[in-house]
């Protein structure tokens, strides 16, 4: 596994993503001393770790990231949401134009007539 290192800011906290410490150090013989390169190697990693542990569990971070995810599903309704309309628009407008227009225009001629007569019998009442 390889280790990334982070920069480290003013602040102190490393900025940009943060990665665990790499488990590729090998194992010590017994007896073995460490050398001082291998205990700031070791130091770094620890850092680096807590630093990643740090900022996955700040809560304006867990904020973000839950806010991101809500985006995104939000997102993906929409545009499956529009998807089924353009698909019911299409299908609809297909149903209209389908329509013999004789039969629209009979059907319209019915409604003028009940409106008509509608009136009429209004009036004389």
């Amino acid at each position: 596994m390889t280790t990334v290192k982070s920069p480290i800011s003013k602040s102190g906290m490393a900025e940009g993503k943060l990665v665990m410490a790499s488990q590729d150090q090998a194992p010590k013989a017994v007896g073995e001393q460490p050398t001082i390169q291998e205990i700031e190697q070791a130091r770094d990693d620890l850092a680096r770790t807590i630093d990643a542990i740090t900022d996955k569990v700040r809560p304006a971070n867990v904020a973000r990231r839950a806010t991101d995810q809500l985006r995104e599903r939000v997102q993906a309704e929409a545009v499956d949401l529009r998807r089924r309309v353009q698909a019911e628009a299409v299908d609809l407008r297909q149903r209209v134009q389908a329509v013999d227009p004789r039969l629209a225009a009979a059907g319209a001629a019915v409604v003028v007539a009940g409106v008509v007569a509608l009136v009429v019998w209004r009036r004389r009442r």
